[in-house]
């Protein structure tokens, strides 16, 4: 639900001002190429998927996608509007862990040339009036998109690398008025790099939650075997560290002795391809408390969960 505080509500109409006015065209349609680098559907991707489904028909959506993604039927991808990059180029900017190991970001580097001829053939394709990276991460399209005098925002996650090299060179971009920022909070903001932080605004995530009825709400509790006086301490993220997940591992340590009825849930794909879920199983078996921090894996039913 959108947030109604005064201040957040000014910020969002201050930045859908904005967004208008990069978004404005000599036509009365709005040509949108989304690249997106993403092969797995992710929160992000469901988030975008739904704002997407919501936009004006007037609005006409171009894709440009990861060869191997699981995003385009979601997206609302089809043939006709859709390109699968076989050479997606990526910089390290806001990766979970420890980046790329040398050789992939080698690999990426010798691809970071296909970004131009990729943007150059669908300019001259599909005529988009912006270009939408859906991450900082794809520098290559955001540099091809500016040579290409392509309007360019970038929907920024949290960035994690500030110092790294695809960074500063979207710092200079900024610096340059070439290119805007959206972010999804403050945090994502305060991460950026100054000039980046100038050029960008916040525009909360419109998610609408529906009613979730009490039998439910039961069976859930039911199915995650929580008491029924469970008092619950959850969160639905990926589990990674920077998610935080160690830190609610160590909560769970100290307080749940002093407190019978505490229970931490946490939401998140279990796969050892997509965070540390194995990883974080065995330390809650080690610590004892398998009974009380329960993993129940990857929940796309946000209001239920």
């Amino acid at each position: 639900k959108k947030c109604s505080c005064p201040k957040h509500v000014e910020a969002e109409i201050r930045s859908q001002h904005e967004l208008h006015g990069i978004l404005s065209t000599s036509h009365n349609f709005v040509r949108v190429l989304y690249a997106n680098h993403t092969s797995t559907i992710s929160g992000a991707g469901i988030s975008l998927a739904t704002l997407l489904g919501k936009l004006p028909q007037d609005i006409t959506q171009l894709f440009c996608l990861h060869r191997k993604s699981q995003l385009a039927e979601r997206f609302g991808a089809t043939r006709e509007n859709t390109y699968r990059d076989p050479l997606l180029a990526m910089e390290a900017t806001t990766t979970y862990g420890a980046g790329m190991p040398w050789p992939l970001r080698t690999f990426h580097a010798a691809k970071a040339p296909w970004a131009l001829a990729t943007l150059a053939h669908l300019k001259r394709k599909w005529q988009p009036d912006i270009v939408h990276l859906n991450e900082t991460v794809l520098v290559p399209y955001a540099l091809a998109a500016a040579r290409l005098g392509l309007p360019l925002v970038i929907h920024a996650r949290t960035v994690v690398r500030p110092e790294s090299k695809g960074m500063c060179l979207l710092d200079r971009m900024a610096s340059d008025n070439k290119a805007r920022f959206v972010c999804i909070d403050e945090q994502t903001q305060h991460s950026l790099p100054t000039h980046c932080r100038s050029r960008s605004v916040v525009v909360y995530n419109p998610v609408f939650m529906r009613q979730v009825a009490d039998e439910e709400a039961v069976a859930q509790r039911s199915k995650w075997k929580l008491p029924k006086d469970a008092i619950v301490a959850g969160q639905a993220a990926s589990l990674h560290t920077e998610k935080g997940i160690w830190r609610i591992l160590d909560l769970a340590r100290e307080i749940c002795p002093r407190n019978d009825r505490l229970h931490f849930v946490l939401c998140g794909d279990t796969s050892p391809s997509n965070g540390e879920g194995p990883a974080l199983h065995s330390a809650i078996q080690e610590a004892g408390l398998a009974h009380r921090v329960h993993l129940v894996g990857y929940e796309e039913d946000i209001a239920l969960a």
